[in-house]
């Protein structure tokens, strides 16, 4: 997860209380743009048998996206969080086996079938590697706001 706190003097806080729902539109989409860095980098880093899991991999968050998100994404993963200050995103899939995937699977299924799969992380290493990247696309889109 990368947290982001922006703080400032209290000319900065009038300016952004001033900028109000225009500023709360502009953070969702720098945050969205700095995710889809991540999305795109583990679409690139995950394994390819089928193209389905690779195709799955969204931007999203917490119930319900608004038509940016959904427009520049695709398939819902779960919405987002827009609060007065903030703003939360994913990047993820719903498909059902990207756990195995992504931190491998050593045991026995439901149906009593054994597997020994190995490890082949993607999503985690997509964010660990492109942390700084997504920093700064987020902070020069909240620039040009505030100019």
């Amino acid at each position: 997860m990368i947290r982001i706190k922006v703080t400032g003097t209290r000319e900065v806080i009038a300016a952004l209380e001033k900028i109000g729902d225009a500023f709360r539109d502009k953070l969702e989409a720098a945050v969205l743009s700095g995710c889809l860095i991540v999305q795109n980098e583990a679409k690139r880093k995950c394994p390819y048998i089928t193209g389905n899991l690779r195709s799955s991999i969204h931007t999203g968050g917490y119930g319900g996206m608004s038509d940016l998100a959904k427009s520049e994404t695709g398939t819902d993963i779960g919405g987002k969080a827009v609060k007065d200050t903030s703003v939360e995103l994913l990047v993820g899939t719903n498909v059902e086996y990207a756990r195995r995937v992504e931190y491998g699977f050593n045991q026995a299924d439901r149906l009593g079938r054994v597997y020994h799969q190995r490890p082949q992380p993607y999503l985690r290493p997509a964010l660990d590697e492109n942390k700084k990247k997504v920093v700064a696309e987020i902070g020069s889109a909240l620039k040009e706001v505030l100019r």
